[in-house]
């Protein structure tokens, strides 16, 4: 029976790695496509400029309709929509998305950086005695 050595695992986990990054890259771009062509479409209707004030803004909207949901699961039961939850995680993802695109953020590569550099300070933090 054929075993792989250490070098012929990494490379194939290395070129696996990187189909997979190419294909959330088209993933996360097309998506950030669709986003701002809505929200151009929706500036056009309504007739405001796209800012990323603007954008900010909006984000910081659906951020407070999403903690009221997450406060009112316990706090406030009968007000708990489950449904609308999930509505606004989406709204935050996809306003985050139309955001970086705004300014410029290649989202495929900084994702896989800040990965990385969280996966980096997780190896060296010290476990609580």
């Amino acid at each position: 029976m054929n075993q792989l050595t250490n070098s012929q695992s990494q490379e194939i986990f290395s070129t696996q790695e990187k189909d997979l990054s190419r294909e959330c890259k088209m993933e996360i771009e097309e998506i950030q496509d669709r986003v701002t062509e809505f929200e151009t479409r929706r500036s056009n209707i309504k007739k405001y400029q796209i800012s990323e004030e603007l954008i900010l803004i909006h984000l910081m909207e659906e951020v407070g309709e999403l903690s009221s949901q997450i406060i009112n699961k316990k706090a406030r039961p009968d007000k708990y929509d489950k449904e609308n939850m999930k509505e606004e995680v989406c709204d935050i993802i996809l306003i985050s998305l139309h955001l970086a695109k705004v300014l410029d953020i290649n989202l495929s590569e900084e994702l896989i950086n800040k990965l990385d550099i969280l996966d980096k300070r997780l190896d060296n933090t010290t476990p609580p005695q």
